[in-house]
């Protein structure tokens, strides 16, 4: 982050006057003016609408008013694009109604997957047991089933690693079970 010349503050009016630089009209409203911390402090004009495309970030020398930086999408690598566009996606902000109704389907599939996945091992259950529904001999799980679930715990860590427990569990109880 660039430094003010520490030359004495400016009124906010001055940082107001550069509010058009941001694109408002296109992309919505979002401006957040952050004020500067100690005298070599700059004023942090954050600009975070709807789409990721309009993001931009300004700061301004608190002293002169005069802008030292000015970053927006252009300026982003790749990867901070991708990074801004997924999560104004997730937040359902991206794409507007329609990305909150995608969103809320997924939402709903999930907890429909949820409490289908209750339902199932509820009826497959041992009778009077709360334990896991009996194999029976030549149950196996299928390739593609592994390959997913291998697929998911390498693009998401945190489920691997609840995984490889449960595997572990699964394993040692077979043995000991044999």
């Amino acid at each position: 982050m660039p430094q003010g010349s520490g030359s004495g503050p400016i009124g906010i009016a001055r940082i107001e006057a550069l509010l058009p630089l941001l694109d408002r009209a296109h992309f919505g409203e979002g401006v957040r003016i952050i004020y500067p911390r100690g005298p070599k402090g700059v004023f942090t004009v954050s600009y975070v609408p709807d789409k990721a495309e309009g993001q931009r970030t300004l700061y301004v020398d608190p002293g002169t008013g005069r802008v030292l930086g000015n970053v927006g999408w252009a300026d982003y690598s790749p990867v901070a694009k991708a990074v801004e566009w997924g999560v104004m996606t997730h937040m359902g902000r991206q794409y507007g109604l329609a990305n909150q109704l995608a969103n809320c389907a997924v939402c709903l599939m999930l907890v429909g997957s949820v409490a289908a996945g209750l339902v199932l091992w509820w009826r497959r259950r041992p009778q009077g047991e709360l334990g896991a529904p009996t194999l029976q001999t030549g149950d196996r799980m299928p390739a593609g089933v592994k390959a997913l679930l291998a697929v998911l715990a390498v693009l998401f860590p945190l489920v691997g690693a609840t995984m490889l427990p449960a595997l572990a569990w699964g394993r040692w109880r077979g043995q000991r079970l044999r």
